[in-house]
């Protein structure tokens, strides 16, 4: 998620707090931001209807219609059994329709109720048996105008000449606002295909590699993306618009690569100089965490309806490309904070990605703290401390950055996951020195690359690696207010 766009609603989230519970937090026992509903435990707790199950396939199956707002079409889900049972939980909100359920042929019953539903099976389902089923569902899915969240939800939007631009984001709020799917961070699937039937005029893109286009009627055509890797149910997006696309060649050190980027045809002639930056912090990030993850399905970035958001493989970037606030204290910079932050992301959030909404500041925090190390490399230590000031005066500390597991926390509220988040980061830099602290940071990316991560995990490998205890240093920081 962007924050440059996270910076301009401070003093909404601030008012929000203000009137929130006063929360304390005793030591490490973390306490609510707000009161959690039924609908939060069911999709933040790991019950036994869940670690039943193991996804490794989704193919997603959808008819997009812009003029009706709505939805309609199947998922179909590979699961390996891990424990026997004849009951399992997928989610799916509640304004949402389910038709059927099909299993080997067979209608399944299901009940659908607080966004999850539980499927029962006929016969018990054996451990490690290899199952699938087809979800047939319809609707209109929540708007981001419905939600009153200005990055979450559908965006069915219209651009400067009027048309349809169309797209989706719901990191937190949950895929599941839109498609039926085990909706937890801790099991993503082992890989992905998109099909997506829309009106022939859009361009349509998605996450991972284009394998076709077909035509379906003298109105429709219908996209069919696949995703090679393990991907964030959150991250899995698509991008509905008159699109103009331009390739870039890229090499390093495994050869020459694409990157791709897209902007609405009438934006074409900013798109060179809004995009300049890109090869050069790929290439920083690269040399930091090593490289990009995902280069067998795609590297691009897009202008779209939405803030920014980093969906994987097609990170969004929001819809001004013309004129933009960089949102830093360093003059000269020629490029736009969002950018560089979602492109941290494809590695902090989207191949070492976090097992529960808890750790997002994982997500956040590096994200972050990656655009104070570019400033570093293109300004100088001096216009990096500069901005880690910034970065410090604006942590508000109403809450720990660390949340409550098991409950779909909340962690973005009051922003702290990404300021103090980064300022954290620059403490553990100043304490261990820079070069074992990156280090670190490589280390970390090549233990857990594509795969899912807890705090501890950090904290665990920061010892490890420096072979002292930083347990009570970092705890105090990411767990106490």
């Amino acid at each position: 998620m962007s924050l440059a766009h996270l910076f301009s609603q401070r003093f909404l989230i601030v008012c929000f707090i203000l009137l929130s519970l006063n929360i304390q937090a005793q030591e490490y026992e973390l306490k609510p931001r707000r009161i959690y509903s039924k609908q939060d435990r069911l999709r933040g707790e790991l019950t036994i209807f869940r670690t039943c199950f193991d996804v490794h396939y989704y193919h997603l199956d959808l008819k997009i219609n812009p003029k009706k707002q709505s939805i309609e079409g199947s998922n179909e889900i590979h699961f390996q059994v891990t424990s026997p049972t004849k009951k399992i939980q997928i989610d799916l909100f509640s304004n949402l329709k389910i038709d059927k359920i099909i299993w080997k042929d067979k209608e399944l019953k299901y009940s659908h109720k607080n966004n999850a539903v539980f499927i029962d099976f006929p016969i018990d389902l054996e451990k490690n048996s290899l199952e699938n089923i087809n979800v047939y569902y319809h609707g209109k899915p929540k708007t981001s105008y419905e939600l009153m969240m200005a990055n979450k939800g559908f965006f069915w939007s219209k651009d400067e000449k009027g048309r349809n631009w169309v797209a989706v984001s719901c990191e937190h709020l949950g895929a599941s606002m839109w498609w039926p799917n085990k909706d937890h961070l801790s099991d993503e699937p082992d890989s992905t295909r998109i099909s997506l039937t829309t009106p022939k005029e859009l361009e349509c893109i998605s996450n991972g590699r284009l394998e076709s286009i077909e035509k379906v009627d003298d109105e429709h055509s219908r996209h069919n993306w696949f995703v090679n890797n393990p991907i964030n149910n959150y991250n899995v997006s698509f991008y509905l618009g008159h699109y103009v696309a331009k390739a870039f060649k890229y090499e390093n050190s495994s050869g020459e690569h694409d990157i791709f980027i897209y902007a609405l045809d009438y934006d074409e002639p900013f798109m060179v100089n809004y995009y300049a930056i890109v090869p050069t912090a790929l290439k920083f990030y690269e040399s930091l965490f090593g490289e990009y993850a995902f280069w067998n399905d795609k590297y691009a970035i897009l202008q779209s309806p939405n803030p920014g958001m980093e969906h994987q493989s097609c990170l969004a970037i929001g819809p001004e490309i013309r004129t933009y606030n960089n949102w830093y204290y360093t003059a000269g910079t020629i490029w736009h904070s969002t950018l560089v932050h979602e492109m941290a992301h494809e590695w902090w959030g989207n191949s070492v990605s976090v097992s529960d909404m808890a750790d997002a500041w994982i997500h956040e925090g590096f994200a972050t703290y990656c655009e104070m190390l570019l400033i570093e490399e293109l300004y100088g230590y001096d216009e990096y401390l500069k901005n880690i000031k910034w970065i410090k005066s604006s942590v508000l500390g109403y809450y720990p950055i660390v949340g409550n597991t098991g409950v779909n926390e909340d962690t973005f509220l009051g922003g702290d996951i990404y300021f103090r988040g980064a300022y954290v980061l620059h403490e553990l830099r100043e304490e261990l020195g820079k070069q074992i602290f990156l280090g670190i940071l490589m280390g970390f990316q090549h233990r857990y690359r594509k795969s899912n991560v807890t705090t501890q995990d950090f904290i665990d490998f920061v010892n490890e690696m420096t072979k002292k205890d930083y347990t009570t240093f970092l705890k105090d920081r990411l767990y106490k207010k």
